[in-house]
């Protein structure tokens, strides 16, 4: 997938590492680190048990078609295919810390965002970006997903 990922969003990238999660599911899925360039993937099991959790969350996942049910103690999320929690993370998680390397990479050069809610809706305008142009790859023709 990265393949179509254009070049300006990896452009000073120094690696993207896969790592074990390590806590509760979600905290976090993915992180970028300014400092050294980096972005970490956290891994997620097939089936979730999150607590409850914010609309963003929520919303995200039903517009990849998970399936997300009410349980003792918070929430289960299953996926109808593997294929829906590989698009939903990379959307949802790679393509928004890619683009919050994009914001930090070329700050100097756009205006720098000011504060964490800001710098949010910036990844997530590149996310929507980079996702708009995964889709238009003639592989992923017939996957229809609503962002």
């Amino acid at each position: 997938m990265l393949r179509r990922v254009p070049d300006k969003y990896l452009y000073g990238l120094s690696r993207i590492e896969l790592r074990a999660r390590g806590g509760d599911i979600g905290r976090p899925f993915g992180v970028y680190l300014p400092d050294e360039k980096a972005i970490l993937l956290y891994s997620v099991p097939e089936v979730w048990h999150l607590p409850r959790t914010g609309s963003w969350l929520l919303n995200s996942l039903h517009r990849f078609y998970a399936d997300v049910r009410e349980v003792e103690g918070g929430l289960e999320v299953r996926w109808p295919e593997d294929g829906f929690m590989t698009v939903w993370f990379f959307y949802a998680v790679l393509a928004h810390e890619l683009g919050r390397h994009y914001a930090e990479q070329y700050r100097r050069k756009n205006r720098q965002p000011v504060g964490v809610v800001h710098e949010e809706i910036v990844a997530d305008l590149h996310a929507r970006r980079i996702f708009s142009e995964r889709l238009e790859a003639p592989q992923c023709a017939q996957l229809h997903v609503a962002v």
